[in-house]
Order: C-alpha cells, then structure tokens, then sequence
C-alpha cells in the first residue's frame, strides 16, 4: 500500500501513550516499516508541566532499539500559535528534540510549523532540519496568503 501510494515517510503519533507501555510492538513496526523502505519519525509533544516528556520516552526507547527499530527522526507536535500555549514550551521541546538527535545520531530533526513571527522563524531555523507547514485550506491557492 505504501508504495503503491508513492509513500516514503510515516510519522508515529501517540508517543506518549505508546511508549514505554507498547514499546515491543513498536519495535516491530519500526522494522516493518523500514523494511518497506519508510522513513519513520516519532511525534514528540509537549504540556506546560513537562515539555520534555515525549523527548524522554523517545531517548529511552532509542537507547534499548535495534538498529532496524530505530526512530530516523522526530517531529514536533505542539502549537504554540494556538491560544493558551506558550512560545516558551515550544522552544523547549525544540531544544529538546535538537539534542536528542545530536545525542543518537542520526536524527532528522522536524516540526509542524503555522504563523511564526520572523525572529521565531529564525529561531526555528537554527534547531530543525525539516518543516512541515500548517496551511488548512480547501484551494491550495490559497495557501500562499495564508
């Protein structure tokens, strides 16, 4: 299916209620995945309490994987734009994410990203390798005002 699809990156969501607790099953999808030839990423989040929650559960699963079951990277998952989220718990988990991939290389480090102001989008350009833009629209010509 994933080929057929032309496929070739799946990002697991649900890390916090997937790992540590299901973390044999996700080996063994991390392999099937990889054996399909995915690039397979893990969503990390983040809560005000805690930004580094997800980043934790990330590393300890990476310190305990086989190679085959190894993450290829992480994306961020937190809207800071969204009222009542903080800039602050974002740059965090940012931070986070940056050094978890510079801890057990190789890491792509990825964010899903809507309406940084320039110096955020500066800041986020510094920490990630990869953007994976917000633009809901129904007319992707619209997207270019968005």
């Amino acid at each position: 299916f994933c080929a057929e699809q032309r496929f070739t990156h799946v990002a697991l969501y649900r890390t916090h209620v997937t790992l540590p607790a299901l973390e044999a099953p996700m080996r063994r999808a991390v392999a099937r995945l990889h054996a399909a030839h995915l690039t397979v990423f893990a969503v990390v989040g983040a809560v005000e309490e805690d930004p580094l929650v997800d980043v934790r559960r990330v590393r300890a699963y990476l310190a305990a994987a086989p190679p085959e079951a190894r993450f290829d990277g992480v994306v961020t998952e937190y809207e800071f734009w969204q009222t009542g989220n903080r800039w602050a718990t974002y740059e965090a988990l940012l931070d986070g994410a940056r050094a978890l991939a510079t801890d057990a290389p190789p890491l792509t480090v990825a964010t899903y990203l809507g309406w940084p102001d320039e110096a955020q989008a500066r800041l986020i350009r510094e920490r990630v390798d990869v953007v994976l833009l917000h633009a809901y629209r129904d007319d992707p010509s619209e997207c270019g005002e968005y």
